[in-house]
């Protein structure tokens, strides 16, 4: 069972119990090797090629560590699978690579001490090599070799070393099947949510033919497919059903975060009375000027922004403001209007997420929840004084803000969507 540690006296014992000694050896890996050259080498070559080698067992240790750390970099920068997969396999072959080197030298100098008989490794290695380095690349090039499965010019002939290779060997064959796997699996084949993704929009095409639409109605029909399934098709109802309410109710927190954050009245009330109000909410995708509710229709849902920018018009289709990733519609026209009639229309500008709750439920809440109701009451007053001066600017000669965006006289700061289509 998993559990988080926060007494600083118990992690700091968990960690001198486990990778302590590993740690500090690792980090006097070049003080162990450059000062016990000289000395040690000459008189006991066994005793160096040990002192050498424990570091390497140090970073095995390591290894899993090493390698998590390198995955949350890469997904930190938000990198493409290929190029996770790439890069995790680049530094785990290098890793692999320099283990199997080092080895490869010091466990026949361990085993064989002065004695190192004919056909040896180490004479070959030692007679090529004029230098430390240029004895660790001898070493390294022998490893590639047979790791890679690449025939090498030399025959090792000593048992032990035979050995040697041939665990190198066995190691190198999985390790390039599990290679091929996790290549094959990004850049050969695609996956059974792609393939599905795939085979629904082939038929999206044949039914668009088949019926002639236009094409600017083509091209909306896949950028709304696009940006529905993100390229996988998936089915949301059947994977919900397999997870308890614990994870549900954490993929409801972070898909409403900018909710939560914009929306203080959602602030001050528990988790559970959150996502009992959102839990039977309907997503809708809405692309560039689709009309999400018009002037006149009745209010039946209130609308939350969960990603995009909306347009307000007025009674004469005037834009007079944008809301954004937070804020919320519906409220006004459905506490003001005597007949429960929309006052204004709403327009995507952009591509929006829209979460929708019904009337009913939105009493619910209230009713349970006077203080969250009294703060949307208040945000409901100053956003009608808000809409109010600015539909009069506008009557009075104002500029709405179509106009300005199309006279080039108001620029928007283009914002990045969480929306993947990689």
């Amino acid at each position: 069972m998993k559990a988080i540690i926060i007494d600083q006296k118990q992690i700091v014992k968990n960690y001198v119990a486990s990778y302590f000694f590993f740690d500090i050896v690792a980090l006097c890996h070049s003080f162990i090797i450059n000062n016990t050259y000289s000395d040690v080498f000459i008189s006991w070559k066994s005793v160096y090629s040990f002192l050498c080698f424990i570091p390497v067992l140090s970073y095995l240790v390591r290894l899993k560590t090493f390698l998590n750390v390198v995955k949350d970099l890469i997904q930190i920068h938000s990198a493409k699978k290929s190029f996770c997969v790439v890069a995790y396999h680049t530094f785990l072959l290098v890793f692999l690579i320099h283990t199997f080197t080092c080895s490869i030298y010091a466990i026949p100098l361990w085993i064989h001490e002065d004695d190192v008989p004919d056909g040896s490794l180490l004479q070959i290695v030692e007679n090529r090599a004029s230098s430390r380095s240029s004895l660790y690349m001898e070493c390294c090039l022998l490893v590639i070799c047979n790791f890679l499965g690449v025939d090498y010019s030399e025959d090792i002939t000593v048992p032990e070393e035979q050995l040697c290779l041939f665990i190198m060997i066995f190691s190198g064959r999985i390790y390039t099947l599990f290679l091929i796997a996790d290549l094959l699996g990004v850049f050969g084949f695609t996956g059974t949510s792609e393939s599905e993704y795939e085979r629904h929009l082939a038929q999206l095409n044949a039914l668009m033919r088949s019926e002639n639409l236009p094409i600017d109605l083509r091209k909306k029909l896949v950028n709304y497919y696009e940006c529905k399934y993100m390229r996988h098709h998936f089915n949301e109802d059947d994977i919900f059903s397999d997870m308890d309410d614990f994870m549900r109710t954490e993929i409801l927190l972070f898909s409403a975060r900018k909710l939560l954050l914009r929306i203080e009245a959602f602030q001050l009330i528990s988790r559970t009375q959150f996502v009992d109000l959102f839990m039977h909410k309907k997503s809708t995708i809405y692309l560039t000027n689709d009309v999400i509710s018009k002037r006149g229709s009745t209010v039946d849902k209130i609308y939350f922004i969960c990603y995009g920018t909306v347009a307000v018009l007025n009674a004469k289709d005037r834009e007079i403001i944008h809301i954004k990733d937070g804020d919320h519609f519906g409220l006004i026209s459905y506490w003001t209007s005597p007949d429960l009639q929309h006052i204004f229309s709403h327009v995507a500008v952009e591509t929006c997420e829209i979460f929708s709750v019904s009337t009913k439920e939105m009493n619910e809440f209230f009713a349970r929840n006077q203080e969250a109701k009294k703060y949307f009451e208040n945000k409901v007053r100053q956003t009608i004084q808000l809409y109010k001066r600015l539909d009069e600017s506008i009557s009075r000669g104002g500029t709405d803000l179509l106009s300005e965006l199309r006279g080039k006289l108001l620029f928007e700061v283009p914002k990045l969507r969480p929306i993947a289509l990689d």
